[in-house]
């Protein structure tokens, strides 16, 4: 794991950043609320295998970077464009799961061009945030964490996690969750408003998307997801049998689904 130092604060970029090559694609995948790289492992080392630059970012006061969180959505793009400039990078695909996408889609708006491709994963252009949940997080980050890992995965999904047929530890992911400022990342995510002029302002310069929605999503309802689509023209995917950990609950569907929207085939 390499740790670059961007703007004074050490930030881990993923586990195949010191991979990277200027002639190569670059990908870009963003992490959810309180979440961080790992949720991305199984996909960054599939892209690493095929030859792109590949970074899954653990933002400021996440994961293995240092620093302090930040504070809104408009400031995590800024950031991302800061990390593309001291890379030397283009970025060609930004992938983003539910708050990740709100950073990439406002990335998109102020700092992209009509070779961007922007994939949401489990999200819309707008996550309101309940209160409670809110100031739940700000009191026990640890119960906050337990709810929303509860409301997040579907009914198959942990059925799958009982019987081992998913290996995936809802504990551990809970204790990520606590260890990261959940609280900031849920108050960013309601005070986001600009998502439907940004989702205009990426569609209006060409940039293509793809939405990749779950039908048992109750944390970003899928009706929510489609109107994004309809926005940004972009096409929709739409799971059967998965919550809002998506990227988690059907690795393979969705894999298959980015991979083509980048215009690769999943045995090239």
């Amino acid at each position: 794991m390499k740790i670059f130092n961007i703007e004074g604060v050490n930030i881990c970029l993923g586990p195949h950043a010191h991979e990277l090559n200027e002639h190569a694609p670059s990908i870009v995948f963003l992490h959810g609320a309180g979440c961080d790289h790992t949720y991305w492992t199984q996909y960054t080392d599939y892209f690493a295998d095929k030859g792109f630059n590949v970074l899954a970012l653990d933002f400021p006061a996440h994961g293995q970077s240092k620093g302090e969180p930040l504070e809104s959505v408009e400031d995590s793009a800024a950031w991302l464009k800061t990390v593309e400039k001291h890379l030397g990078l283009s970025f060609d695909f930004i992938i983003g799961h539910s708050q990740g996408f709100l950073v990439g889609l406002e990335y998109a708006a102020t700092f992209g061009n009509e070779n961007l491709g922007l994939i949401g994963i489990a999200t819309s252009l707008a996550i309101p945030v309940n209160q409670d949940l809110i100031d739940l997080a700000k009191r026990s980050p640890e119960e906050a964490a337990t709810l929303m890992m509860k409301w997040s995965l579907s009914e198959a999904t942990q059925q799958k996690i009982k019987k081992g047929s998913l290996d995936w530890s809802i504990d551990e992911s809970i204790g990520l969750m606590t260890q990261n400022p959940l609280a900031n990342d849920l108050i960013a995510c309601a005070n986001y408003t600009n998502g439907e002029n940004a989702a205009k302002r990426a569609e209006s310069m060409k940039i293509k998307a793809l939405m990749v929605l779950s039908k048992e999503d109750k944390m970003t309802p899928v009706a929510q997801g489609q109107l994004t689509a309809s926005v940004l023209c972009a096409k929709v995917i739409l799971v059967e049998g998965a919550g809002h950990m998506l990227p988690v609950e059907a690795y393979t569907l969705v894999l298959n689904s980015i991979t083509e929207f980048i215009g690769i085939s999943a045995d090239q």
